[in-house]
């Protein structure tokens, strides 16, 4: 019984792992007090399962942006992306009287310098007013990806710009003079509804802009709010009520400012009908080998990937006396999914249980640092691309409650890459040879 059951898991193991050592590679642990010579072992052939899983929803609050465009991905479907702010007159109102005079309302946005798509077409944008009170959720005080609220059928106005990389252009929409006109007269009036920052937030509810350019792929991000190095509160994003004063040449203008940053917020819509995730909404979770043995991970939808390693209860039956000394996972994005490997996102690393759940961030063993993607990129030849992670802290906690835990690693975009951007990566399991790869460093003592 004994050498069945001894000879059973030998054989498991020389099937789980194929040892590459050094026979030079041996080192006196502590030569003062033993005499006992340790060996490390590499190993890189350990069975890893991958898939693509879509998480529930996100927040994409908090952050500041105003990210709007359209999408066009063959493989991954069209995403959409739309935004929410609630607006709030802030500070004291000016004084108005029969003397001064209207001239506009307008809507001031400053790009951010991040996009995406060809900078030389012109694209259109959609300025709607929202109809309903933009509520974050009581919980944690966010609006997510899923959240919208009802607007406008027709548009305040339209808005066509063009994008600059790098660029805080700024961008002017003329909003309705009969929004202005009853504003202004508001004002001047001392009206309660205006006078009130909550009156105001109650009778105005904001604004929601949406792309109407949607034949090609772009995307905008404008700034809310910024606060500056010499604590000065810069105000990137406006609604602006200008007007004249009697004898002056010049116009002045009243600004009516974002709420506050969880109020500024994106909705998502991605459609996945016909592409390779098909579905993917109603099993939440794809294997690799039912998408051509690909993984993905996708902004405005939570979508990652999850890695599990079926046989790493085995790791503890290597020897009585080993110790993994490193553990780094190697994923190579797949060629041709990217325009220059060394502008690939950062990618995180969370623990998620049973039900795809996310519970926390992974971090190194010693649980003060968050482990993110380190990036071999070979921009020249595009041969040796890759993404590193150090997953020691997974496989040793693995190892000491493999038959008690259920909990594995899922990989996706930071939750403001998620919220802000239209990022995507590609990457291939290990059906592609040196493409996934869970690399341990082992000393037998």
């Amino acid at each position: 019984m004994f050498k069945e059951s001894f000879f059973g898991k030998l054989i498991v193991i020389s099937l789980f792992l194929v040892s590459c050592s050094d026979d030079d590679a041996v080192y006196k642990i502590g030569d003062k007090f033993t005499t006992v010579q340790s060996k490390i072992h590499f190993v890189d052939t350990i069975t890893v399962s991958a898939s693509t899983v879509l998480l529930d929803s996100f927040p994409t609050s908090g952050y500041n942006k105003i990210f709007v465009g359209y999408n066009m991905d063959e493989q991954l479907g069209n995403s959409y992306a739309e935004s929410y702010v609630e607006f709030t007159h802030k500070g004291s109102l000016p004084e108005l009287d029969s003397t001064v005079t209207f001239d506009s309302i307008v809507l001031y946005l400053r790009q951010s310098g991040a996009y995406s798509g060809d900078t030389n077409i012109i694209k259109t944008i959609a300025i709607h007013r929202v109809l309903e009170e933009i509520t974050p959720r009581e919980l944690n005080n966010t609006l997510n990806n899923s959240d919208n609220f009802l607007t406008s059928a027709e548009p305040y106005a339209e808005l066509s710009f063009e994008q600059w990389p790098r660029s805080l252009e700024e961008n002017f929409c003329r909003l309705p003079d009969s929004l202005g006109l009853n504003w202004f007269q508001m004002i001047v009036d001392k009206d309660s509804i205006i006078v009130s920052d909550d009156n105001f937030k109650e009778y105005f509810q904001g604004l929601a802009i949406k792309p109407i350019t949607k034949d090609i792929s772009w995307s905008a991000t404008f700034y809310g709010v910024d606060e500056l190095a010499d604590n000065k509160i810069v105000d990137e994003l406006q609604i602006r009520l200008y007007f004249r004063r009697k004898n002056e040449m010049e116009n002045e203008f009243f600004a009516f400012v974002p709420s506050e940053k969880s109020k500024i917020f994106t909705h998502y819509k991605i459609d996945h009908t016909g592409s390779i995730l098909d579905g993917i909404e109603n099993t939440t979770q794809i294997l690799s080998g039912n998408t051509n043995n690909l993984m993905f991970v996708q902004a405005g939808g939570r979508v990652g990937f999850r890695i599990d390693v079926p046989l790493i209860n085995n790791l503890n039956e290597l020897h009585p006396n080993m110790s993994i000394m490193s553990a780094r996972l190697i994923i190579k994005p797949s060629k041709g999914t990217y325009e220059k490997a060394s502008k690939l996102p950062t990618l995180h690393a969370y623990w998620i249980d049973s039900n795809n759940e996310i519970t926390e961030l992974l971090t190194d063993v010693t649980g003060q640092f968050a482990i993110t993607s380190e990036l071999n990129a070979d921009d020249f030849y595009d041969e040796n691309t890759y993404y590193s992670f150090n997953v020691l802290n997974y496989i040793l906690y693995k190892m000491d409650r493999a038959i008690y835990s259920n909990e594995s690693l899922f990989f996706s975009l930071s939750a403001q890459d998620n919220a802000t951007t239209f990022n995507r990566v590609v990457l291939e399991d290990q059906s592609f040879s040196k493409s996934l790869e869970l690399q341990l460093y082992y000393v037998v003592y």
